[in-house]
């Protein structure tokens, strides 16, 4: 029977719809449709009945759509990688990207209590960590290390 493979894939779109939803909540706003326009839909009465809810459902639900076809978009057009290659992108370009990320938001918090001088030092090291990082990545990626027991 094929009930196991149809099950399989209702699991895989449960969990697309439901990793939507929680990004959406947590990153796009949720229901809320942005631009100032939420003390607009506040106003929407008729009668006792309230359109508001309505509106913001209708906004919650298009964003749940746009982004489960630009899941369905980046599963069919991206090739899958293999587990190896996974960690590589990971380990390499990702972790690397992260650590940038953690001092430039370091650098851009402490901004405004400190001087042009030292912002332009700060900006200056983070380009020159972030060459040394790429370019570590790069030479253990043309000379890997052979490891034995």
């Amino acid at each position: 029977s094929s009930m196991k493979f149809a099950m399989f894939f209702m699991g895989e779109y449960a969990a697309m719809v439901i990793g939507s939803a929680l990004i959406i909540t947590l990153f796009l706003g949720g229901w809320s449709i942005g631009f100032g326009l939420d003390a607009m839909v506040a106003k929407l009465h008729i009668g006792d009945f309230y359109f508001g809810g309505l509106i913001h459902m209708g906004c919650f639900l298009t964003k749940l759509i746009g982004f489960i076809l630009f899941f369905i978009l980046v599963r069919w057009t991206v090739p899958r990688f293999r587990y190896d290659q996974l960690m590589k992108l990971g380990w390499v370009i990702f972790f690397e990207a992260a650590l940038i990320n953690v001092f430039l938001a370091a650098l851009i918090i402490a901004a405004p209590e400190l001087t042009a001088a030292i912002l332009v030092i700060g900006a200056v090291l983070l380009v020159a960590v972030t060459a040394a990082v790429i370019w570590v990545a790069k030479v253990s990626e043309e000379h890997p290390k052979i490891l034995r027991a």
